[in-house]
């Protein structure tokens, strides 16, 4: 009797055993199938991380490009000063500068400037001297159409002077005189090939009362022609067209 009690203890504590091994399995490998799973959630946050940072990235890379085609854009319409400012002395200015008539010739073969409305308006003449200049460009220049000068007010313009410098006439000047005594002046140039016509500041004179075209003659000297600003306080300043 004692001995069919042992077997049948054995047997209930095998039978005991086999079950507990077998849900210590079944743990571990549900164990395992969590870890798994946890982790494939953590590589797909990672990775979704790793696309909005790649986005991102686009995104700054977009920006920044949008950004520079913009300054690029921006700066093709932007000038450095294309004027050269020299100041006369007086013994000089009354010894060689002689003030002649302004070009008549500017206004009637190259452009007309004219104050319309609150901007300042230049539209060119069709011309044999112009169809010279606009030839093989591609600004897009038309004439008789007005283009709104940039960089400048109507109410400011006291004064629209033509003028030429040097020894022969090719572009022709243009420079406006305000009312705080600032001269502002148009690279005729620069406009005729980008057709962008831009009033510069001239920031080196002050206090301009006038500006004058004159004929310069030196002692052995062939002359040439120039524009001169003279101030209130009676100093004369010749500006130049630097070459582009």
């Amino acid at each position: 009797m004692k001995k069919i009690i042992l077997i049948v203890l054995t047997v209930l504590v095998i039978f005991v055993l086999i079950v507990l091994c077998g849900e210590i399995i079944i743990l571990k490998k549900d164990n395992k199938e969590l870890q798994q799973n946890a982790n494939n959630e953590i590589n797909k946050d990672i990775s979704g991380e790793n696309d909005v940072n790649n986005n991102n990235e686009n995104l700054n890379e977009q920006n920044n490009s949008n950004i520079n085609e913009n300054s690029s854009n921006t700066n093709e319409i932007k000038k450095e000063n294309s004027f050269t400012i020299y100041k006369i002395d007086s013994e000089d200015f009354k010894n060689s500068y002689t003030i002649v008539e302004p070009y008549e010739i500017i206004t009637e073969n190259y452009f007309n400037v004219k104050k319309q409305n609150d901007n300042v308006v230049i539209s060119l003449i069709d011309s044999k001297q112009n169809q010279e200049l606009l030839q093989d460009k591609e600004s897009g220049l038309k004439y008789n159409k007005e283009y709104i000068i940039s960089n400048i007010e109507a109410k400011d313009v006291v004064d629209i002077f033509y003028g030429g410098e040097g020894q022969e006439l090719n572009y022709p000047l243009v420079f406006f005189l305000q009312k705080d005594g600032i001269v502002k002046g148009i690279d005729i140039e620069y406009g005729y090939n980008t057709g962008n016509f831009i009033a510069e500041d001239i920031p080196e004179i002050k206090n301009v009362e006038k500006i004058e075209q004159a004929d310069v003659t030196r002692i052995n000297d062939s002359g040439y022609v120039a524009v001169v600003a003279i101030t209130k306080d009676n100093e004369a300043y010749e500006i130049r067209k630097q070459d582009n």
